[in-house]
């Protein structure tokens, strides 16, 4: 499995990722999942602070108000991932603002490749493979249950755009 793109919003959570078929290429699936994560789930998106931080090169006081909501992955031919870090940012007059990181790597180039160097400190490199690992971990069923015997335990009145059906904080 490879992750590609994950969007956190306040009822569901919409992933992105690939998977080889039966001749070993990849093949896309996306899913808008309305299970609630564990709680390490979000922690590890949070955690994505420092990279952010390092690449925006913003004063850790600016961070105060930033809420992480996702990522995308990219990869070179050999594999070799980058990544984007998507962002909200709060201010005084009581709004906010969408935002995305450049895009910066997060793995040592292979052997032939460009030579573009990690962009990250190796701490923050992990930090972003565990938020990695977290959403394949979710994507194989470690979540919060939400359904007992088939019933699901949801919020009436909430639709995929707006509710608070997971109660995720992503403002």
């Amino acid at each position: 499995m490879r992750i590609k793109k994950v969007n956190v919003k306040p009822s569901f959570i919409e992933i992105v990722w690939e998977t080889r078929n039966s001749q070993g290429e990849f093949e896309e699936q996306s899913h808008k999942f309305k299970e609630k994560p564990l709680p390490a789930f979000d922690t590890c998106l949070q955690d994505l602070k420092d990279s952010l931080q390092l690449i925006m090169e913003v004063p850790s006081r600016w961070l105060e108000t930033v809420r992480i909501h996702g990522f995308s992955v990219h990869r070179t031919a050999s594999g070799v991932r980058s990544m984007t870090i998507a962002f909200t940012k709060g201010f005084k007059c009581e709004s906010t603002t969408g935002y995305s990181t450049p895009q910066f790597r997060i793995d040592p180039p292979e052997e032939g490749e460009d030579n573009v160097p990690r962009a990250v400190s190796l701490e923050q490199a992990a930090q972003c493979v565990m938020a990695i690992d977290a959403i394949e971990a979710y994507i194989n069923g470690d979540r919060l249950q939400m359904t007992l015997d088939g019933i699901e335990n949801k919020n009436e009145g909430a639709s995929e755009d707006e509710g608070n059906e997971l109660g995720l904080d992503t403002e």
